[in-house]
């Protein structure tokens, strides 16, 4: 979104509000809607007022009045200024009221007045935020993890005896703790938002003690079913708001794609004239179920034959002639030559 209405409005817009232009890392880019600029809790805090003030900037002051020897020391003015319109301001407000109610800062709901903020938990949980505000009170709570000796930011891993820190965990815990006692004289009021057409409107303020039978840390309460709650606005969830744009758009979706897939409607038969003739209604053909394919039995498999031995090779008949010369006696006492050799017998 940031990209899409333009990085430079959008520190534009911070600056209204009361961050200042030399924060560090105050740089116009896509990154800067994760909250890489370096705000001092101070100037978160000037920012969250001006929200809470329906988007009037009144620069902030540790002192209220200074008197010299019964003379009055005027001080730098102070005077409202209106940064962006109060149907933005407002607007903005009850989205930050839905992280209260149903979002990650549900913990803030245990100071018992109807509540805006926002959770922010930094890279590698170095550290957490919560920002928040009723309509007469604005505080902001940051958990941060430095190294003593050099300064450096440190994961807190392990801080607290929680696995992680995140923005909804304690720092909101202790934005409840302490909004509870500020405000404990004060009854609850609700917010007095002016909002954009077609945002959702914001819910009202919770009982005191809570609604008979709620959950604790949960703005919720018995009631019948497809019944809005007594004083409830019925336009929390308006045609205009996000999720029932996003539900509309997939109904249209699903539609469209029955009405693609969709047999062609039949075209109802005509009537015949009368004194035409009867004709006779088509025969019921009904067809015999296929017969399920019979498989022959296996048959027995015969156990393998051994292979026989090879036969041995068969001599020449040359061969086979000189040894049986050789077996025979009367050639023994013969002068004949026998394989080239000329033999004597003594």
């Amino acid at each position: 979104m940031a990209v899409d209405v333009g990085t430079d409005k959008v520190k534009k817009t911070a600056i209204s509000l009361g961050i200042p232009e030399n924060t560090p890392n105050f740089v116009s880019g896509p990154a800067m809607a994760l909250g890489t600029m370096q705000a001092s809790v101070l100037d978160m805090t000037q920012a969250y007022a001006t929200l809470a003030d329906h988007g009037r900037y009144t620069p902030y002051t540790l002192v209220e009045k200074i008197t010299k020897e019964g003379d009055t020391v005027k001080l730098p003015d102070r005077t409202p200024l209106q940064v962006v319109s109060r149907e933005a301001a407002d607007t903005t407000t009850s989205m930050l009221v839905s992280v209260v109610d149903n979002g990650t800062g549900t913990a803030a709901l245990a100071a018992g007045h109807p509540a805006a903020g926002k959770t922010g938990t930094a890279e590698q949980d170095r550290a957490a935020w919560f920002a928040g505000y009723t309509p007469d009170l604005v505080t902001v709570v940051s958990m941060m993890g430095q190294d003593p000796d050099t300064g450096t930011l440190q994961p807190l891993y392990g801080a607290l005896g929680e696995n992680r820190i995140g923005g909804g965990g304690y720092p909101a815990r202790i934005w409840a703790a302490y909004t509870k006692t500020a405000l404990e004289a004060s009854e609850p009021e609700d917010f007095d938002l002016e909002l954009e057409p077609g945002a959702a409107q914001s819910p009202p303020p919770a009982p005191a003690g809570g609604y008979p039978g709620a959950v604790p840390g949960r703005r919720t309460e018995p009631r019948a079913a497809g019944t809005v709650p007594p004083g409830r606005r019925a336009a929390r969830t308006t045609a205009g708001s996000h999720r029932a744009a996003r539900t509309r758009a997939r109904a249209k979706a699903r539609t469209r794609a029955a009405r693609t897939t969709a047999a062609p409607p039949t075209k109802a038969p005509t009537p015949e004239p009368p004194g035409a003739p009867t004709r006779a209604p088509p025969r019921a053909t009904t067809k015999a179920p296929p017969k399920a394919p019979t498989r022959a039995p296996p048959k027995a498999r015969t156990p393998a034959r051994t292979p026989a031995p090879p036969p041995a090779p068969r001599a020449s008949p040359r061969a086979a002639r000189r040894r049986a010369d050789a077996r025979s006696p009367s050639s023994w006492n013969s002068g004949e030559q026998r394989n080239g050799t000329a033999e004597r017998i003594q």
